[in-house]
């Protein structure tokens, strides 16, 4: 992919103010002195120490700009990466498109963009991690043996038919590229998992219909990182949390009485709507 900045960002679909911000800093940092550290967030043993270095070779980053225009250079460097696998194009931009996500998730908490995420695209960018359909799946190790681990990007729309979809298509897509991982166990471990929900949503609920598909193995009920998901920031006090929809309206109600909600993990065990697992 040989691209500029700027047409890079608009077919990932970013606001304009980002664009102009990653074009500013692009041209303020020479990320061509760096390609080894940027390649290397594309290798799957390298990206992490990739990142320590790259983040300590910028140095200071208000709101994460020049991280990000570093990014885009390194998605370049993983198209090649799915070329050569023949992995279709469209599930390259709907992976890739976690940028964006990430940067409307920080516009969300903070009222204006920023990008804060550098630490977790390596996953996307070595091509660990892939979105199919509404959900993302991840190839990873769990005390010495393979699994795969659903996410759910914010952005997910949890019906059956398209969870349905997503797992269908995911069973698919690991058979003809990861045939070594065809067997290999689906896990997940989320808020959305929580068993405390089943008590504030209908049990008819999007949220509580893609919990049955899995069977809870561990609730760790002190984690909060639900607060960044449901309340937009993790950094409210009870009393404050907002009430604009019901789940956030019952579980501040549920919070205040001393109610745990944390996170859970699963095995997707039989899904409900789909016959391939």
């Amino acid at each position: 992919m040989d691209m500029t900045v700027t047409k890079l960002c608009r077919m990932l679909d970013m606001p304009e103010e980002v664009i102009c911000r990653v074009q500013k800093a692009s041209e303020q940092t020479d990320c061509s002195t760096i390609d080894g550290k940027i390649e290397g967030l594309t290798k799957k043993t390298e990206w992490r120490m990739a990142y320590k270095d790259l983040q300590t070779w910028i140095g200071p980053d208000e709101r994460g700009f020049k991280m990000l225009s570093c990014m885009m250079k390194a998605v370049q460097m993983s198209y090649a990466g799915y070329q050569e696998a023949g992995i279709a194009e469209s599930v390259f931009w709907d992976t890739m498109k976690c940028f964006t996500r990430f940067i409307k998730e920080y516009y969300a908490a903070f009222g204006y963009y920023g990008f804060d995420r550098a630490w977790w695209v390596g996953r996307q960018l070595s091509m660990q991690l892939f979105r199919i359909g509404e959900l993302e799946y991840e190839f990873e190790t769990e005390d010495g043996k393979r699994v795969i681990s659903i996410h759910i990007p914010s952005d997910a729309v949890l019906t059956p038919k398209m969870c349905r979809d997503s797992y269908e298509r995911a069973v698919s897509f690991i058979r003809e590229f990861f045939p070594e991982a065809a067997k290999d166990k689906f896990i997940c471990c989320s808020w959305l998992l929580s068993p405390a929900l089943g008590e504030l949503l209908p049990k008819d609920s999007r949220i509580n219909c893609f919990r049955k598909g899995f069977r809870i193995t561990e609730w760790d009920k002190e984690s909060r990182e639900f607060m960044q998901w449901v309340y937009k920031r993790g950094d409210i006090a009870p009393e404050n949390l907002p009430e604009e929809s019901l789940l956030q309206k019952n579980m501040k109600e549920y919070l205040l009485q001393g109610g745990k909600v944390g996170e859970a993990k699963g095995e997707l065990v039989s899904s409900p709507w789909s016959s391939s697992l």
